[in-house]
């Protein structure tokens, strides 16, 4: 909502939001019912056969291609200069689909296949699949040829040992930081940290205190 607001101080063009998470539609049609030029594109469509699997499963390779497409088909629309301003919402839910992939990629190679249900673990070298196919995207996305490009990601907790004052030492929270891949924080000119707040909070969703 942050950012359609942003956007749409700047631009009376289309804002075209790239549904990750499917939770853009509920927020556009509440705040913006009266702005006929926002246009919600969910990824994760049920009724799109190619993402799954013949047993229902859902096809995490296809999905991350199918994020991929559809940047390159709004780059080719907003070369008419029609287009103000696109916003990924998602960007975690994201990283988490490019794991799936790369997961599935590496329990389906031919040599020295992965087997995560018998504790099989991930290298460094590894990891490195996933944070290309992610930063892939990101980058795509961030070249747009738009007036401005925004992104939304969950806020994780940063947590590293400290004195808890009885000579033993434990993890305590530090901060908080973007759930992104470390390399991502070089496209972003801005960032803005928000927090949401309820009477008696809810730690597990993410809801904080009211102070």
């Amino acid at each position: 909502g942050l950012a359609i607001d942003i956007a749409r101080s700047r631009t009376d063009k289309e804002i075209v939001i790239i549904d990750i998470d499917n939770s853009a539609v509920q927020t556009v049609a509440k705040n913006y019912a009266h702005d006929d030029n926002i246009r919600v594109v969910p990824v994760f469509d049920e009724t799109d056969a190619s993402l799954f699997e013949d047993d229902n499963t859902t096809n995490w390779t296809a999905l991350v291609d199918k994020m991929g497409f559809f940047i390159k088909i709004i780059g080719e629309q907003a070369k008419g200069g029609e287009i103000g301003a696109v916003i990924i919402d998602g960007g975690s839910s994201f990283l988490k689909w490019c794991e799936q992939a790369m997961t599935y990629v590496l329990m389906n190679r031919s040599k020295n296949p992965i087997n995560v249900e018998d504790g099989d673990k991930f290298n460094q070298a590894e990891w490195r699949i996933r944070n290309q196919l992610f930063r892939d995207v990101m980058n795509r996305a961030h070249q747009l040829p738009v007036d401005a490009v925004f992104f939304t990601f969950h806020i994780k907790d940063v947590r590293q040992f400290a004195d808890l004052g009885n000579g033993q030492k434990g993890l305590m929270k530090v901060g908080e930081t973007p759930d992104w891949e470390k390399g991502t924080m070089r496209l972003f000119s801005q960032q803005i940290f928000l927090a949401r707040y309820t009477k008696k909070g809810d730690r597990a969703a993410g809801v904080k205190d009211d102070p």
